[in-house]
């Protein structure tokens, strides 16, 4: 999250010239931040013009600014009683971008966390029936209740999953690297925290492994299938595909 809001810093040209020079020394290095601000130039660059906005809109802004603590400056804030220059809604998009998970998780509000404590692993029911198995020392997050759109999670280490059904409503697994988005499946996720590299194996099914939502040069989105196994490195920026025989024995029940 801060690196997001130094480059969006960096886009917007208000960086000092130390800064600007230390940005850019480690965008030559960081493939990773590099990307980010690639994602983020795309929300970026459009045309500058006025919009008309409505009163809801501006409401909406409002609440935004004061919520990230935007600007002390009661004239900005002034600007949304009429209109806004197309720049600046720019600069509201993508810090809708930059937050990511974050402002979906706000809005979710109260979480529960469980965690692998035993050697042999125990189910755990989410709010919407799915059922989670996780090996010892690992851990999951989730709301109390799901959000309207969505149902997200966040997991640490091992977990089977057994996802309840839902067209409408993806169910994601979100271990910081990368994300799982499935409608109803049964899959094994694997993020070590040591080595960094996530896996999932797909007992059946179909999920959606991906680490970012906007496709670039440095980015995947991969569809996996019944014995599909994905591995992801996240240092060498490398995903490996291949088909695990066996995988019909993969059920913790």
């Amino acid at each position: 999250m801060n690196h997001d809001k130094l480059l969006i810093r960096f886009l917007a040209d208000e960086l000092s010239p130390v800064e600007k020079r230390r940005v850019s020394a480690r965008l030559l290095t960081d493939n990773d931040l590099q990307q980010r601000l690639d994602q983020l130039r795309g929300f970026w660059d459009e045309k500058n013009e006025e919009l008309e906005i409505s009163p809801k809109q501006a409401s909406d802004w409002t609440n935004l600014t004061n919520r990230l603590n935007l600007t002390k400056d009661s004239s900005i804030i002034a600007l949304t009683q009429r209109s806004i220059p197309k720049w600046f809604i720019r600069i509201a998009a993508v810090l809708i971008i930059a937050l990511g998970t974050t402002l979906i998780w706000d809005s979710q509000r109260s979480f529960e966390t469980v965690k692998g404590r035993t050697d042999e692993p125990i189910a755990s029911r989410l709010p919407d029936g799915t059922e989670v198995y996780l090996t010892k020392g690992s851990k999951l997050t989730y709301p109390k209740t799901f959000a309207s759109d969505s149902r997200l999670v966040q997991l640490s280490g091992e977990g089977y999953f057994d996802v309840v059904g839902d067209p409408k409503y993806p169910f994601i697994v979100d271990t910081g690297q990368t994300k799982v988005s499935v409608t109803g499946t049964t899959f094994r996720i694997k993020a070590s925290g040591k080595s960094e590299e996530v896996a999932v194996l797909v007992r059946a099914g179909k999920v959606l492994f991906y680490n970012s939502e906007i496709l670039t040069e440095n980015s995947f989105k991969v569809g996996l299938g019944p014995g599909d196994v994905g591995t992801y490195y996240p240092k060498l920026n490398q995903l490996n595909k291949s088909h695990n025989k066996d995988y019909k024995h993969l059920n913790w029940n």
